[in-house]
C-alpha cells in the first residue's frame, strides 16, 4: 500500500528536499498550498509534476478537516511558517495564526477523523531565544524573543498536548539554521555565498 504524506510549506527549502526524499521512497506526496502561494509552486522545479497539490486556506478549520478526511494521510509534516524571521514583526497575528493555528487545526483534524496519522511539527531553535548554555538540549528553557519564536513554541506544546491527551504519534524537530542552494537570498549566508560566486 502506498503511503500518503501531507506537507505544509512544500514550496520552501525544506518542503522541496522532504518531497524529494519521500517520492524516492515511494510515497504519494500531497502539498497543502494556500491559494495565494500557488505562484511559488515553480520553486519545486521538476518535482511540481510529481507531487499533488491540494489548494486550501490553512486558516480554514473546515477546509483542513475536509483535506485530512479526503486524503487520509499516514503522515503529516507541518513546515508552514514565514521563512524569514524578521518578517514576523510586520504581521505578528498572521504569523501566530499560520504557525500555531495550522498545527492546532491539523492535529484536531487527525483526532476528529480518527486516523492513526504520524504528525511531525517543525519547531525552531528560535524558541530558545537568549541562552546561557551551548549547545542546547532537552532541558534548556524556552525564552522566545520575537513574533516568530512565540508561536513556534505554542505549536510545539500544542503537539505535545495532543500526543499526551489523545495518544497520537506526534513529534517535533527543533531545527537550527541549515543551508542549501534553495535558501532565499535575503539570508546572510546566501548573500555571502552569492557575492563570493561573483568574484573573479
Amino acid at each position: 500500500m502506498t503511503k500518503t504524506a501531507l506537507i505544509t510549506g512544500i514550496t520552501g527549502q525544506d518542503g522541496y528536499y522532504l518531497s524529494h526524499l519521500l517520492l524516492n521512497r515511494g510515497y504519494r506526496v500531497v502539498g497543502l498550498v494556500p491559494p495565494h502561494r500557488q505562484p511559488n509552486l515553480t520553486k519545486l522545479g521538476i518535482l511540481a509534476n510529481q507531487v499533488e497539490i491540494f489548494t486550501v486556506d490553512l486558516r480554514d478549520n473546515a477546509a483542513l478537516l475536509t483535506a485530512v478526511e479526503q486524503l487520509r494521510p499516514q503522515e503529516i509534516y507541518n513546515l508552514a511558517a514565514p521563512s524569514f524571521v524578521p518578517d514576523s514583526w510586520n504581521d505578528p497575528l498572521g504569523t501566530l495564526d499560520l504557525i500555531t493555528g495550522t498545527a492546532a487545526r491539523l492535529l484536531e483534524a487527525v483526532q476528529q477523523v480518527g486516523l492513526s496519522t504520524r504528525f511531525y511539527q517543525a519547531s525552531s531553535s528560535e524558541m530558545f531565544g537568549d541562552v546561557f548554555l551551548s549547545p542546547q538540549d532537552e532541558e534548556t528553557a524556552f525564552r522566545p524573543k520575537n513574533p516568530y519564536a512565540a508561536p513556534k513554541m505554542h505549536a510545539h506544546w500544542t503537539m505535545v498536548h495532543h500526543r499526551q491527551r489523545y495518544g497520537l504519534f506526534a513529534c517535533s524537530g527543533i531545527l537550527y539554521n541549515h543551508e542549501s542552494p534553495l535558501r532565499p537570498p535575503q539570508f546572510v549566508t546566501r548573500k555571502v555565498s552569492l557575492t563570493a560566486s561573483c568574484i573573479d
